[in-house]
């Protein structure tokens, strides 16, 4: 009888500690989100960069490879802005339904082949390009380019509220070649002669 009781009480004591241990224990804390890396692409209020990542923009086009007053770029325009102060203008003015043109940003002022290296985003860790844009004037091609000459490509309406553009970077890209581009009026996007212009902002790899 004694060991019965004996037991009984031993199994009393033991759910006691149990439920003591239980609730004396702290809650676990949940562990944050790792905090995804953001590659910004150009300088501005709202970000820490001290200089733009690009070193250079370079036009295209029918006529003077581009060169011939058909297209305006500003890189700092305070006008018009996603985030921060400021975002980068195109303009493109066509001479005629035949004309076509574009513009891209260089990691070196000339090259078009340029291997940015450490400089530019690693494609194994950022795998698109995402930014804003906002405009008008009618339809631009928007592409990125890897090392192998493969685009990453959309075509869009120009809209007078910010959109969000994602343009995935490809398999098989060693680098980024031409980090942001743009045509229009070629044969693949529209054959029309209206002046477009629109505004880039937010522009970075994730």
């Amino acid at each position: 009888m004694k060991t019965k009781r004996a037991n009984v009480l031993l199994l009393v004591f033991v759910m006691l500690i149990s439920l003591f241990a239980t609730a004396a224990a702290p809650a676990k804390t949940p562990k944050p989100a790792a905090k995804k890396t953001v590659y910004r692409m150009f300088k501005d209020d709202s970000t820490v960069l001290k200089a733009d990542r690009y070193a250079a923009v370079a036009y295209m086009g029918s006529v003077k490879n581009g060169n011939d007053g058909s297209i305006k770029f500003d890189g700092s325009d305070k006008s018009q802005f996603s985030a921060g102060k400021e975002s980068m203008m195109f303009s493109y003015t066509p001479s005629g339904s035949s004309h076509w043109a574009g513009a891209v940003l260089l990691w070196k002022k000339g090259d078009w082949d340029y291997d940015p290296g450490a400089k530019g985003p690693d494609v194994n860790k950022y795998k698109e390009c995402s930014f804003q844009i906002k405009g008008s004037g009618g339809w631009v091609k928007l592409y990125i380019e890897g090392d192998n000459g493969e685009q990453s490509t959309t075509t869009l309406y120009l809209e007078d509220e910010w959109q969000e553009v994602v343009l995935p970077v490809r398999d098989g890209w060693e680098y980024v070649r031409i980090p942001f581009g743009w045509a229009c009026n070629n044969l693949d996007v529209d054959d029309s002669a209206d002046a477009i212009q629109f505004y880039i902002d937010v522009l970075q790899y994730v």
